[in-house]
């Protein structure tokens, strides 16, 4: 069965593991690719060593962006390093730290919010966190929330 019509009916994953489990670690999976399971392939793929050429991205699986420029995912090496100097501070401790005041606001508005429908009877815990999580991450990047903990259910 080609690979396409397997990706298409959505059962890629397991009989990628069954071929997986069947064949051992490394299974050829088409004509121009490979399938491997092995901790130590994916180092030897994507890590990087000294006086190594790095692998080049598959140019076919990398998402075309709208304005035609690569994210920080499909980058190249040298771009990609930039965007990480561009990040690093929001991730790094003191950055978390900073950001840590807009974080609790969201989630005692998400305790707010529980307590408010708890008489409701069960909730589904799922979209409340959904809802705290885009809310916050739309403040984040937007600098304004989606509102979604303020107009729940």
């Amino acid at each position: 069965m080609p690979l396409s019509r397997i990706s298409l009916t959505g059962h890629y994953p397991r009989i990628i593991a069954d071929l997986h489990e069947k064949y051992g670690h490394t299974v050829r999976i088409g004509p121009d690719e490979v399938s491997y399971t092995s901790a130590e392939a994916w180092k030897d793929i994507y890590g990087r060593r000294q006086d190594h050429q790095e692998f080049p991205k598959d140019p076919y699986g990398q998402l075309k962006t709208v304005n035609g420029v690569p994210s920080i995912i499909g980058a190249t090496r040298e771009n990609h390093s930039r965007y990480r100097r561009l990040l690093s501070h929001a991730f790094s401790e003191k950055g978390m730290r900073e950001q840590e005041p807009l974080i609790q606001k969201y989630v005692n508005l998400l305790i707010q919010r529980l307590h408010q429908y708890s008489g409701d009877g069960a909730q589904n815990m799922v979209n409340w966190y959904n809802w705290t999580t885009f809310d916050l991450i739309g403040d984040l990047a937007f600098g304004e929330p989606l509102s979604l903990l303020g107009e729940c259910i």
